[in-house]
């Protein structure tokens, strides 16, 4: 009998335990803390910045954020706990973030990763379910 390439919901969820797993500690525990609506707002803004980037090639704003014009973009969040929930995001989807102050709040730079990360999160599902999702 043959086997069917991987393709399909059991596919999408493997690679996203994969990419769950490549999340660091800290950031990991905050995403299960956090609340839902919280999480899905900041990964709207990481996931416009990867669909953006993929339609044009290029790093355009992100959000209400601004492009640093090096292939990233910044987005604005209110304390360390957003921090945190942003730098898990970046590292689900395989993008590389750094953070810092800037002028009076505090803004967290977000940018793909090598190449070799841009393959790896190929065909992920977004980290949050949409709102509704599983709510009877």
């Amino acid at each position: 009998a043959a086997v069917a390439p991987a393709s399909g919901p059991r596919a999408a969820a493997a690679s996203a335990i994969s990419a769950w797993g490549r999340i660091d500690r800290g950031p990991r525990a905050a995403l299960r803390k956090a609340n839902v609506h919280s999480v899905l707002a900041l990964e709207t803004a990481v996931l416009e910045f990867l669909e953006a980037r993929a339609a044009s090639g290029t790093a355009p704003p992100c959000g209400s954020g601004d492009s640093d014009g090096g292939g990233g973009a910044t987005i604005p969040v209110d304390d360390a706990f957003g921090r945190m929930l942003v730098h898990g995001l970046a590292q689900f989807h395989g993008l590389v973030s750094t953070s810092g102050k800037h002028g009076g709040g505090v803004k967290l730079m977000v940018r793909p990763a090598a190449a070799r990360g841009a393959a790896a999160r190929a065909g992920l599902p977004p980290l949050a379910p949409p709102t509704g999702a599983g709510a009877d």
